[in-house]
């Protein structure tokens, strides 16, 4: 594997940076020594952030404002944007306007920003469940979303896509499978899970059977500072492991490495219409075009995330009780 860009002295935008993904990307940012720009939504919950809030150049701002001048002046002048925020993971069925205009018009308006900007590279998260039910997904398969967080995250990758190729952007996107770590929100499988186990409260885990392709953030992280620099121009790569598992095997796994004692209650039966009864993706891309491949094990990574959740679990019930 290539080892990292050099990073000092490069000036870096994070939108959604508060967020699960955009914490951890923002942290090792900083660690490699880069300037980082967060771009936070007013009123957003910045607990993730408490720690590196201090390096931060904190922009408070709606992805609508971002043309604004005087929005654009406290980007500064970006080498690398990364666009990591994104609406409807967990509302998309509730608030379909509100995810639509999040995901598709938020991407139109980053572009906007970033033509102004000069033209830094966009590198763009975009989600698996673009492709709906798959094993061993390619990027070239077709894109058949299920719920209208998914169809807006695929209809916001073409519009960008279309529109960084008439205007002559650097725009690379990157589809994350199931990313799990450290600090991710409770309403995942994988925290819950920790959080019930280590509180004594009941686990009943529905669709069982179904099989997801997890990826350890420190390994997704890795992938998004590669594609600072590397990766074609309009050119879309699968963040995965290639390795599926059940439902049923991960919340078995992370238990034990609870030592809890705790059991789960598991029921096969798929529990929507817009459920997948499998999603999994081929890296071979991303090995190629990136140099990246995941390398750590479910197994490691889950017992990193449970041994942080243990010392942090203080913090979601304090989350709860807002």
């Amino acid at each position: 594997m290539s080892t990292m860009p050099r990073w000092g002295g490069r000036r870096v935008v994070v939108t959604g940076a508060n967020g699960f993904l955009g914490f951890h990307l923002s942290r090792r940012l900083l660690d490699l020594g880069a300037a980082v720009t967060a771009v936070v939504r007013p009123g957003a919950n910045l607990w993730r952030l408490t720690s590196i809030a201090g390096d931060l150049d904190l922009v408070s701002a709606e992805l609508a404002d971002l043309p604004r001048k005087e929005v654009l002046s406290r980007l500064g002048d970006p080498d690398v944007v990364y666009h990591l925020a994104a609406a409807g993971t967990n509302q998309s069925v509730h608030e379909p306007e509100v995810v639509l205009q999040g995901n598709v018009v938020g991407i139109r308006r980053v572009l906007e920003a970033v033509r102004v900007l000069g033209g830094p590279r966009v590198v763009a998260a975009g989600t698996a469940f673009e492709y709906g039910a798959g094993s061993r997904l390619r990027e070239d398969a077709p894109l058949r979303p299920l719920t209208v967080y998914a169809a807006s995250k695929a209809a916001a990758h073409l519009l960008a896509h279309a529109e960084a190729r008439m205007a002559g952007l650097s725009l690379v996107t990157l589809r994350a499978f199931s990313v799990y770590g450290p600090a991710q929100s409770a309403l995942f499988l994988i925290p819950h899970t920790i959080l019930s186990a280590l509180s004594g409260s009941q686990i009943a885990v529905s669709g069982a059977s179904q099989m997801r392709d997890y990826v350890f953030v420190n390994d997704a992280v890795d992938a998004f500072i590669k594609a600072a620099d590397c990766g074609g121009d309009g050119e879309v790569y699968n963040i995965c492991s290639g390795i599926e598992t059940s439902v049923r095997d991960v919340v078995t796994l992370v238990i034990e490495a609870t030592k809890s004692g705790r059991a789960a209650t598991f029921r096969d039966a798929v529990s929507g219409h817009h459920e997948l009864a499998v999603c999994s993706g081929s890296a071979e891309k991303a090995r190629a075009g990136l140099g990246w491949c995941a390398t750590t094990t479910l197994a490691d990574g889950v017992g990193q995330t449970v041994s942080w959740f243990t010392q942090n679990a203080f913090l979601y019930e304090r989350l709860a009780a807002q």
